[in-house]
């Protein structure tokens, strides 16, 4: 797949999530990156992102998916579902007691229980 491709599946996707905060890109010449934007998301006081490269597009398409299947459409969390599910691993336990139920269960699927003292 050539970049311009990749860069177009990519906003095309965070466009159709109408979240636009959480995708950051960098471009160097004719490439384009693409990261998911997950601060204090994982560990508290935290500055992260997840990279999104070619071969993330079918888990990025199947976590907007699954997003737009739960009642209340709570599309905008595209990028953190995205860097849980990729990253196999729960966000910190605060984050879960903030989230609708049905989309707690897509995060608690996505990786083991966290011990709290790994969160921050």
């Amino acid at each position: 797949m050539g970049n311009a491709e990749f860069v177009r599946d990519v906003l095309a996707v965070f466009a159709e999530a109408d979240d636009y905060e959480s995708l950051l890109w960098r471009v160097r010449g004719d490439d384009v990156w693409f990261s998911a934007q997950c601060s204090d998301f994982f560990h508290w006081a935290s500055a992260d992102a997840e990279p999104i490269e070619p071969d993330d597009l079918p888990l990025l398409r199947e976590t907007f998916a699954d997003l737009a299947a739960v009642k209340g459409e709570p599309t905008f969390l595209l990028a953190h579902l995205f860097a849980a599910r990729k990253r196999g691993m729960r966000p910190m336990r605060l984050y879960l007691q903030q989230t609708l139920d049905a989309v707690v269960a897509l995060f608690l699927a996505c990786g083991p229980e966290r011990d709290p003292g790994t969160e921050g």
